[in-house]
């Protein structure tokens, strides 16, 4: 959470100042080298566990038995189509 905040924070301030700091563009990249190597290991982590989780949930909300599997997949539909969205929208940020 805190590399995700980092990078996140000096994302916004760069593009505040206008990319006019250069130290902030700089801490953005260190920031998202650190957030990349932390998320890898995190992924790589829950990769043997996840498809089976996966496919287990999605057989019992086939089959009526989970409930919020429903939601799970809706939340992570409108994250997904959301965050591709603001990818779109922030593009000509990175131009200036």
């Amino acid at each position: 959470m805190v590399t995700t905040a980092a990078v996140l924070g000096t994302g916004i301030a760069a593009v505040v100042e206008n990319h006019n700091a250069h130290w902030l563009v700089q801490a953005h990249k260190a920031s998202f080298i650190v957030w990349f190597a932390a998320m890898t290991v995190h992924v790589v982590g829950h990769a043997v566990e996840t498809p089976g989780l996966a496919f287990a949930d999605w057989r019992r909300s086939r089959r009526n038995e989970a409930p919020r599997a429903s939601t799970r997949l809706t939340a992570l539909a409108l994250t997904s189509l959301t965050s591709i969205a603001l990818a779109f929208a922030s593009l000509d940020w990175a131009r200036h």
